[in-house]
């Protein structure tokens, strides 16, 4: 066929052929070349109307890598009347091209048409789609990563195996720079390249072996070629071995400090430049962002402009890719459809030619809102306004598609537009997916967004009011512009509005507090489930007024514990689809994550708060170390009293800050001791407190440990043991008191019995004698002797305990005037006695006789430490007591006391003498000249009234004795009048039972004496008898109780069974306490304790005869 021939396919569409932007050649069915139009020549930069020679043999074939072969079997399919296609692959001027050909006969002429389609930027772009798809799945699988991984070395792991999952990457290792300098250290590594790692690193100034610089302003260092970088050529090796071709190295940032490096090397030269680089430098940010640095806005602006220009230039590179090509009259008929034209709309030709596109494949309105009937008839009116343009166009079976289209006006020679070129690009997938990204990119701003309120400083308050804004105010959720979000209140199973969005004030009202299982979030509460769906019953009338149709109210759940509900509402007919309600569901989880953080911030502020309320009311010395044993806390009794300073002082602190250096070095021994073995310490040591005293104590010392066994501190208390030692102290001198007490005791019964015998003998002596007599005066010194005997056995009783002393309300300064005068004479004249009262009226509850004694004693002792004489000063007071006096001196309670101090300039003693001067025999003096009981006496006395001494003395500078005794208000009675004339004698039979010989004889001798008749027993069983026998006759029973065979108590009760109206008096030489160990209450005995004076026995018997109170 002739190529210029008319019906030569070229010559009646030249405009066409010349102006397509497909390249096109005719051939013969031999395949030699016939024309060629100038987008095919253009591929090779050749210009020429006579290719030459053989399809098979042209560069179309021979530079594309294609076997000629190949391409003969294909010509000869085409030759039996099919369409064949192929795609070829050049390399023009260094840049790839790629071209989809098309080889068919052209309507039974003879000839081939080869037609090519550049769609090189058709594949760069799907693989720069795929690699931005497959980098956004790998920026996903980072965020997720942030938000669930909780430990930084796992997280840098984690970031560096996601990295290194994309296959052109193979070696990812993030290291840090060290606080002291040096070189960087891998953190954390993968790739296939492991090996090599140790090759590469920098030191803190950026500079090492084989990376090059890393600039001051810490931007991000890129390599395309490796083996190019003279700085690298020491590791040519290493790249060659393992294939490494280009580098990048991003700085790690945190707060705002370069903290360390993420480094990823490929096998790719070239590799990190464009999209690449920036996941990449997005990876290190969100890092970054986890690390604790503010996530940086600017990021989020060149991702969204990256969007944008790439969906230009989608628009852009589609247009010359695979196309429909449509030729339109100027009212919008389709005079020409090409068969892809038809292939892409499944309309036929016939159905395309002659009919305007607002009736095939132009819809009236697209989906957007646009009239495209209107924008077509634009075109037509302004062809120039509308050069390029993307519409959707709809399909015969009702698709609609997203067509890129290029128009160009074809004007007549004067101008007229004659018709208009229309190319168009389906760009439906690509659009599709550019939607898909961008929304992606949307929901991970969002999340974003909610993850970093979720980890800002906030309240939980403003965390959740400005999270339910943002989920609300994002537009393409299709929500309506209303909200609220709950807490969980556990104690009363109740919802608390603790933010809202445009909520009205009747809602604000019903929603403040909602109970479990009421409404709708009550509802889902109870549940734990999530609701989707229109309004409750009862409510449509009043959502549907405002707009809404239904709800997404969501649980919020932190474990597995319920903290709160999300409430959404939803548009008239915009339901959440599976895609946002899996966003909002992640959204959710994002809100209960921040929750539970807050709630268990909050929880561990207010258990902090709670231990150390608990640490300050607690009296022991308490204080707790972190490991590098810095004080981290501590309580009152540990600052104030132990180290004497506020604990603000002490916080922050170790001990060499606080103590000297020699004893901080031994606390600090312990406690590297302590954190070394684990477990507790205890030991005794001696510690100086804040009053400068120094105080034996028992430190106790804890290591506390986390959950993985790893130390993180020490706790430890101080155990004052001033206390335990005084009380031990006391101890064992209670015991020695009781060790005389018993002594005292065991012959206080046979000693009374003595004195009564001779004291009654004495007497009846007496009686007898005239009063002038000279004898009489013996006797009189006798029974003063015994007198005195007798009170030295009541004191020893009363000292020991024993004896019950007679306590009334007496003032110390008439103890010490009663006494004055006895004093001076005590006193020899070398000794000057001065008396210092207080004016006061000083009332103390005390026997008189026994606080004489004391004061007694006290003189005397004052005495005997002055042999060369002296001054002697009796002192009087009052003072109150505080606990601090009561801890400092062991005795007392708080309040008011009174004291009696007696002081001397004799010649003092040592500390150690001190110490002992209260115990039993203790004495100083020469053998035979002291007994060692005096002060001890006294001692037992003053306890007995609840007193105690306070003694202070120093060698050569005398000494001082105080007594204290406690305050009372009572007022002493009158005395009862001593003068009674009661009659001492009778003639009543009284029956005397008793078994000690000497004294039943002579209190037989003493009632006789008087006049009275008596009937005498040695024991209860013969006392017994004698009573039966005259029973009517004995008007008083006077027994002894403790005897054998039968006690006087066993024959008290047998006698009261028979003859209740019988009087008793029963006198004893035991102590009381012996007297209720045989169970005797001496409470309800009429007792008169050995010895007795007879005069007061007689007196004792007529008033229990004459039935007075005895």
């Amino acid at each position: 066929m002739n190529p210029s021939a008319p019906d030569n396919p070229t010559i009646v569409w030249p405009d066409v052929f010349e102006t397509s932007f497909a390249l096109q050649i005719f051939l013969d069915r031999s395949g030699r070349l016939l024309r060629v139009n100038r987008a095919a020549l253009s591929l090779f930069n050749a210009y020429t109307d006579d290719p030459p020679g053989f399809f098979r043999d042209s560069p179309w074939i021979t530079e594309g890598g294609l076997d000629p072969a190949h391409v003969d079997d294909l010509l000869a399919e085409v030759g039996g009347g099919r369409m064949v296609r192929f795609e070829a692959c050049y390399s023009i001027s260094g840049e790839m091209r790629f071209v989809d050909w098309s080889i068919k006969p052209v309507n039974g002429s003879g000839l081939l048409l080869v037609e090519g389609r550049d769609i090189t930027d058709y594949e760069l772009v799907s693989r720069e789609n795929l690699q931005l798809k497959n980098l956004y799945d790998i920026l996903s699988r980072i965020n997720s990563t942030i938000l669930q991984v909780e430990d930084e070395e796992l997280l840098l792991q984690q970031v560096c195996d996601i990295a290194a999952s994309i296959e052109e990457i193979a070696l990812a290792w993030i290291g840090f720079v060290p606080e002291d300098g040096g070189r960087v250290a891998p953190m954390a590594w993968a790739g296939v390249a492991l090996p090599a790692i140790h090759e590469f690193h920098l030191d803190e100034g950026g500079r090492g072996t084989c990376l090059g610089t890393l600039s001051s302003d810490s931007e991000p260092m890129v390599i395309d070629d490796l083996a190019a970088e003279p700085s690298f050529t020491a590791c040519r090796e290493v790249l060659a071995e393992f294939g490494l071709a280009s580098m990048a190295a991003f700085p790690l940032v945190r707060e705002e400090r370069v903290c360390g490096l993420f480094v990823v090397y490929s096998q790719e030269r070239g590799f990190f430049r464009g999209g690449r680089r920036g996941l990449l430098e997005e990876m290190v940010a969100n890092t970054s962002f986890a690390l604790g640095t503010l996530a940086r806005e600017t990021r989020r602006r060149e991702v969204e402009q990256a969007l944008r220009t790439s969906e230009q230039r989608y628009r852009d590179l589609v247009e010359h890719a695979r196309s429909v090509i449509l030729r339109i009259d100027p009212e919008g008929v389709v005079t020409y459809a090409n068969p892809f034209a038809e292939e892409l709309f499944g309309f036929s030709a016939d159905e395309l030619v002659g009919r305007p596109v607002w009736q095939t494949i132009v819809h009236d309105v697209e989906d957007g809102g646009r009239n495209l009937k209107l924008m077509v008839q634009r075109v037509l009116d302004h062809p120039d306004n509308y050069q390029e343009n993307v519409n959707q166009n709809v399909c015969k079976d009702g698709r609609r598609l997203w067509i890129s289209w290029s128009n160009k006006p074809v004007r007549d020679a004067a101008g007229n537009l004659t018709e208009i070129l229309s190319i168009g690009h389906d760009i439906t997938a690509t659009r599709q997916q550019a939607e898909a990204l961008e929304r992606k990119a949307c929901e991970e701003e969002l999340r974003g967004c909610l993850l970093r309120l979720a980890l800002q400083p906030l309240n939980l308050d403003d965390f959740l009011q400005q999270a339910l804004d943002a989920l609300v105010e994002t537009p393409w959720l299709s929500l309506a512009d209303k909200g609220a979000l709950f807490r969980v209140d556990p104690l009363a199973e109740e919802l608390v509005l603790v933010a809202q969005h445009q909520l009205q004030p009747r809602q604000l009202k019903a929603c403040a507090r909602v109970p479990f299982g009421q409404c709708l979030c009550g509802r889902v509460a109870l549940g734990g489930k999530s609701y989707i769906g229109d309004h409750g019953p009862g409510q449509p009338a009043r959502f549907e007024a405002g707009g809404i149709h239904g709800h997404v109210i969501l649980p919020l759940k932190s474990g597995a514990d319920l903290v709160g509900v999300l409430c959404l509402y939803t548009l008239p007919g915009l339901k959440p689809g599976p895609e946002n309600l899996a966003l909002l569901e992640t959204c959710a989880d994002i809100l209960a994550v921040g929750i539970g953080r807050r709630l268990g911030e909050q929880a561990l502020r207010e258990q902090e708060t709670l231990l150390r309320n608990l640490i300050d009311t607690i009296p022991l010395p308490i204080f707790y170390k972190d490991t590098d044993l810095v004080y981290r806390g501590c309580n009152d009794a540990f600052a104030e009293g132990v180290i004497g300073l506020p604990k603000e002082q002490i916080i922050g602190r170790n001990m060499y800050d606080i103590a000297p250096r020699d004893l901080a070095r031994l606390y600090e021994d312990a406690d590297n001791e302590v954190l070394r073995t684990g477990g507790t310490q205890t030991y005794q040591t001696e510690v100086r407190f804040a009053d400068d005293s120094r105080r034996s104590v028992i430190i106790h010392k804890a290591v506390m440990e986390r959950e993985d066994g790893t130390p993180f501190g020490i706790v430890g208390a101080i155990l004052d043991l001033s206390d335990h030692q005084r009380l031990e102290e006391q101890l064992r001198h209670a015991q020695k008191v009781e060790a005389l007490g018993t002594l005292t005791g065991g012959v206080a019964h046979d000693f009374n019995n003595f004195l009564t015998a001779i004291m009654g003998y004495a007497s009846i002596l007496k009686m007898k004698l005239p009063p002038d007599a000279e004898m009489s005066q013996i006797v009189d010194q006798v029974l003063e002797t015994t007198e005195r005997a007798s009170r030295l056995t009541y004191s020893l009783l009363a000292y020991s305990r024993k004896q019950t002393s007679k306590p009334r309300p007496i003032d110390f300064n008439q103890v010490v005037r009663g006494l004055e005068k006895m004093l001076r004479r005590v006193l020899p004249e070398t000794i000057e006695l001065e008396s210092r009262l207080s004016d006061q009226t000083l009332l103390v509850m005390a026997d008189l006789s026994q606080m004489e004694q004391v004061l007694m004693n006290l003189v005397t002792n004052a005495r005997d430490a002055m042999p060369s004489g002296g001054r002697l000063l009796i002192e009087t007071g009052q003072e109150s007591v505080d606990e601090n006096f009561v801890r400092l001196h062991g005795f007392g309670v708080p309040g008011p006391y009174a004291w009696l101090r007696v002081t001397d300039t004799g010649c003092g003693m040592p500390h150690e003498v001190a110490e002992r001067i209260f115990d039993p025999f203790f004495t100083t003096k020469p053998v035979g000249r002291g007994t060692g009981l005096g002060l001890s006496v006294s001692y037992g006395i003053v306890r007995q009234h609840h007193g105690g001494f306070v003694v202070a003395s120093e060698p050569n500078n005398g000494t001082s004795f105080t007594v204290y005794l406690p305050r009372t208000e009572r007022i002493a009675g009158a005395e009862e009048a001593t003068t009674s004339h009661l009659a001492i004698g009778g003639s009543e039979l009284l029956l005397v039972v008793e078994d000690d010989p000497a004294v039943r004889q002579v209190t037989k001798s003493v009632l006789e004496e008087v006049g009275y008749r008596v009937l005498a027993a040695e024991d209860g069983v013969e006392g017994l008898s004698l009573f039966e026998q005259s029973a009517d006759k004995i008007a008083l029973v006077l027994t002894d109780i403790i005897m054998p065979n039968m006690t006087g108590l066993e024959m008290y009760q047998k006698i009261r069974a028979t003859h209740p109206e019988t009087r008793f008096i029963f006198f004893s030489g035991y102590t009381f306490d012996a007297l209720e160990d045989h169970g005797i209450d001496k409470d309800e005995l009429d007792i008169v304790f050995k010895p007795v004076a007879p005069m007061e026995l007689l007196g004792r018997i007529r008033k229990a005869i004459d039935g007075q109170a005895v």
